[in-house]
């Protein structure tokens, strides 16, 4: 955020279908909570589904 604040603009959270949700016109908050809150500490464990065994992709080649 202070990266698009420098540039001169103005840093605004919005949804999917562009409504605001933060306006951060007061500032900037000193931490952002994640978006999703993962139980398990390995960062690529979304990567696996529940059994272990690698996601499937969809549309993908191979």
């Amino acid at each position: 955020m202070q990266i698009i604040q420098d540039a001169g603009r103005q840093p605004i959270q919005r949804n999917t279908v562009y409504d605001v949700i933060n306006d951060f016109a007061e500032g900037l908050p000193e931490q952002q909570a994640p978006l999703i809150a993962r139980a398990n500490s390995s960062l690529l464990s979304f990567l696996t589904e529940e059994d272990g065994a690698p996601a499937k992709v969809v549309g993908g080649a191979g």
